[in-house]
């Protein structure tokens, strides 16, 4: 998190292995969320059906410096429960990046 002279703001890179739900209470109301289902990197088919509950982020990227100021997000996503020790080594090995095509939105 970075302080400003209003409040807090949230860089992108935070909630990575956080829950979708976080960026979803973040960000503006009039901002866009674009969501990409990463679930066949860990195997699984892709579910994502637009309920925030239940997924983890693995890559994000903004148009803003911060998620609060950000007019266009984009996130990919894994059910939470194959967020296991393979896929945060996936995670920490970078593995997830390529997920998001991030063409406007340069922070992450």
């Amino acid at each position: 998190m970075t302080m400003t002279g209003c409040g807090t703001a949230t860089t992108p890179s935070a909630f990575v292995g956080d829950g979708l739900v976080s960026v979803a209470n973040a960000r503006s109301d009039d901002s866009e969320l674009l969501t990409q289902d990463a679930s066949p990197r860990v195997n699984l088919p892709a579910t994502y059906d637009g309920d925030e509950a239940g997924w983890t982020v693995v890559a994000i990227c903004s148009s803003a410096s911060s998620i609060e100021a950000s007019e266009s997000i984009e996130v990919a996503v894994i059910p939470t429960g194959a967020f296991r020790q393979d896929a945060k080594n996936a995670l920490q090995e970078g593995h997830y990046s390529d997920a998001v095509d991030c063409e406007g939105r340069p922070f992450r």
